[in-house]
């Protein structure tokens, strides 16, 4: 497992190839195959930049994959990459998700016994959930 140290990089990478092809951008298979990235390194990376509103999908614009399939062609927006806004976004993502796990462990503990069920913890466990 990477550390976030790593995704930091990787998202990184990504941007810049992206904002280094311009107004033609690029496809996942293009920066995949130009940063020497797997599928599975690249997609969440190229995901959380849109996510962030630091890329998006040019409309109307495809090109094909090495497999011959269309594929969807990244531009940058014009926002600023700041590494600490994208690290901040990237901590409440964590949180959100350690929120979520505890929320289902809790429901898992106290399913079986409706007694020991505690729906304040759990009612308030889903507010910080948003």
């Amino acid at each position: 497992m990477f550390s976030a140290g790593f995704a930091a990089s990787y998202r990184e990478q990504v941007f810049l190839h992206i904002l280094r092809e311009s107004e033609r951008g690029a496809t996942d298979d293009e920066i995949q195959k130009a940063l020497g990235m797997k599928h599975q390194t690249e997609t969440p990376r190229r995901s959380e930049l849109e996510e962030l509103g630091l890329i998006f999908a040019a409309p109307g614009q495809f090109r094909p994959t090495r497999s011959g399939s269309l594929a969807i062609v990244w531009v940058v927006t014009g926002k600023k990459y700041d590494r600490f806004e994208v690290g901040t976004h990237q901590k409440k993502k964590d949180a959100r998700r350690e929120a979520e796990k505890t929320l289902v462990l809790l429901a898992r503990t106290y399913a079986g016994d409706p007694t020991l069920w505690n729906r304040q913890r759990l009612l308030e466990a889903a507010k910080r959930l948003g």
